[in-house]
């Protein structure tokens, strides 16, 4: 294998981790957050939402999106100018994902609370009860439609996109958002070493590569597999 093809320049990865390094405290405040007491709401209730969001919904796997695009934009000049075009468009596709993720579920809870000033015991169970369910609801639907809207952004160049999986990223997939986190990955994965960098390569491969491309990433992270996969398709054709 030749995994240095994807690997980032030291200068990349110190921007990668100045950027990231925001997304990283952020999760350490929201997950110190939990058990902080919310003006008019009940401690264990304000604790439970934060559970539910961070187990149930999708909301690990966004921070984790965030931190990705961030590492991306810093590892080639091409990168960076592709990033303006990213922003027409972007904020309205992942604008979707993020509606279905997070502000989908909260809309059955806000409904029971009817925004009250004073909680009342009935109404913090019934939402109690519901907030998991609509979270587990929203995330089926998240990561139904994430390959679709992953895919918008196929024309990307493989090389930088590969790249922006090194660093924080990494570190943020492995030990704050794959883990109880349905995965895509295609089906060539079960060849690969199914190390923590190929389960983050190929997942990131399958949902944010086109189907076009995705022949250049596996011919240089795992040439193997490609010079296998040409001579079965050789030894197919008459």
């Amino acid at each position: 294998m030749h995994p240095e093809v994807f690997e980032s320049s030291t200068f990349s990865l110190i921007l990668s981790w100045i950027f990231c390094l925001p997304i990283i405290l952020g999760i350490i405040a929201l997950i110190l957050g939990l058990f902080a007491k919310q003006e008019g709401v009940p401690w264990i209730f304000s604790a439970w939402l934060g559970v539910c969001l961070l187990v149930f919904s999708p909301a690990r796997y966004l921070l984790f999106q965030v931190a990705l695009a961030s590492s991306y934009m810093v590892q080639s000049f091409g990168a960076f100018i592709s990033v303006f075009l990213l922003a027409i468009y972007v904020p309205i596709v992942f604008g979707i994902l993020y509606f279905i993720g997070i502000g989908l579920p909260m809309l059955p809870t806000m409904a029971i609370l009817k925004n009250q000033e004073r909680m009342t015991f009935g109404r913090g169970l019934a939402a109690s009860t519901v907030l998991p369910i609509a979270c587990i609801i929203s995330s089926f639907l998240f990561y139904w439609a994430l390959p679709l809207a992953g895919k918008t952004v196929g024309w990307l160049k493989v090389k930088d996109v590969m790249k922006a999986t090194n660093g924080p990223p990494a570190l943020i997939y492995k030990y704050f958002s794959s883990p109880f986190t349905p995965t895509t990955l295609p089906g060539f994965f079960d060849q690969t070493p199914q190390q923590d960098i190929d389960l983050l390569r190929c997942h990131v491969a399958a949902v944010y590569v086109s189907d076009k491309k995705l022949g250049y990433f596996v011919k240089h992270q795992y040439p193997e597999i490609y010079e296998k996969a040409v001579a079965e398709s050789e030894g197919d054709q008459p």
